[in-house]
């Protein structure tokens, strides 16, 4: 069901006029939505293991800014 939710969702976004084509919703889906996933939970790990790396003397800090 999230499948199916997040490829409309994206085929949605991007207006497109012509029938609905599930391979490239799943597509558009998968472009859309998978790079921010993946940046988000690096982030997160990274977050998670900055005290491992203060202790070896690695000073990690992450900024965010908008742009």
């Amino acid at each position: 069901m999230t499948a199916y939710l997040l490829a409309y969702w994206a085929y949605l976004s991007y207006s497109l006029t012509d029938s609905l084509d599930w391979g490239k919703a799943a597509f558009l889906a998968l472009s859309t939505f998978m790079p921010h996933l993946i940046l988000s939970l690096l982030l997160l790990d990274i977050e998670r293991l900055r005290p491992l790396a203060l202790s070896h003397g690695i000073d990690i800090t992450i900024s965010r800014c908008k742009i």
